[in-house]
């Protein structure tokens, strides 16, 4: 028996086993598809995710467990309703032709049309902005959300912009000995800022317009000040270096009022626990006794 006779028979053997395990990563595939593997295990593992630790099912016979079990219904359902919201129901792209037919009747075979609230199939893989969008929007988080920033927003504007203003007036007027100094120009900025924030509070105008119109407002007290302050007075000067440096300030302190998505989830949480203290509770006053500012 000569090499090149072996050689042949090396490479035939390779051709058949590359040729067999692309046949079978073939039909892998196609069972994979027809039985909705992937999307069975992506859903189980979205429910898994919202229960929680609660990951173990529970036997019926545990009177303890009876929490458990409830909870990972709710997550069951709530992993429902992200699959019926549209953004997740866009990305399953159900086979059409024959091969949707036999998709059907096998998923009527294996009770897929169960897994999926009534539909024959689901998406194999969500992308983690589609998931995590469908999420916040079957919880109702933007309004979440936006509240968090209005009284972030709100506890900004007092903070970082009225404490701080009055405090350098203050200064100025035990420095010149003059006590009504700028008083209308800090009430009117008083007035601006209370009106931004019952605006945003409306959702008239965004998150980033209102600091625009708080730097505007604020802008406009620095204008004011230098037309009713003396020039050459170093004590003046320096409340304007003051006034400017808090304006500067201003673009930086955007960021803070946008709640972040853990936040959102904590305040979440955090709602639900409250509503199982008061259900726990016939007279709510004792559960509010229990609760944290």
């Amino acid at each position: 028996m000569n090499l090149p006779f072996i050689l042949d028979v090396g490479i035939g053997l390779v051709f058949i086993f590359l040729t067999l395990s692309l046949l079978a990563s073939e039909i892998q595939e196609l069972l994979a598809t027809l039985l909705q593997w992937r999307a069975k295990h992506l859903k189980q593992a979205i429910e898994t995710l919202l229960a929680g630790e609660n990951k173990i099912e529970p036997t019926p016979d545990a009177p303890d467990d009876q929490p458990v079990q409830v909870q990972i219904s709710q997550s069951k359902e709530l992993a429902n309703s992200l699959y019926s919201h549209p953004l997740i129901r866009s990305l399953n792209q159900e086979a059409k032709g024959i091969l949707g037919q036999v998709g059907q009747a096998v998923s009527q075979l294996t009770q897929t049309a169960r897994v999926f609230s009534g539909r024959s199939s689901g998406p194999s893989y969500l992308p983690s902005d589609a998931f995590a969008t469908t999420l916040l929007e079957t919880l109702r988080a933007e309004d979440l959300m936006h509240k968090l920033s209005e009284v972030k927003l709100n506890r900004l504007l007092q903070t970082k912009l009225i404490d701080p203003i009055r405090e350098i007036i203050l200064d100025l007027r035990n420095s010149t000995a003059n006590d009504s100094l700028l008083d209308p120009e800090f009430q009117l900025l008083e007035s601006e800022l209370s009106g931004i924030s019952q605006t945003f509070t409306r959702r008239e105008i965004t998150l980033a317009s209102s600091f625009d119109q708080t730097v505007a407002a604020l802008q406009r007290l620095i204008t004011a000040s230098e037309a009713t302050l003396p020039q050459d007075d170093s004590v003046s000067q320096t409340f304007l270096k003051r006034l400017s440096t808090i304006a500067e300030e201003m673009p930086s302190l955007q960021n803070e009022s946008k709640p972040s998505i853990v936040e959102t989830m904590s305040e979440l949480s955090t709602m639900s626990w409250v509503a199982q203290q008061l259900r726990q509770h016939r007279d709510y006053r004792i559960a509010f006794t229990r609760l944290q500012d």
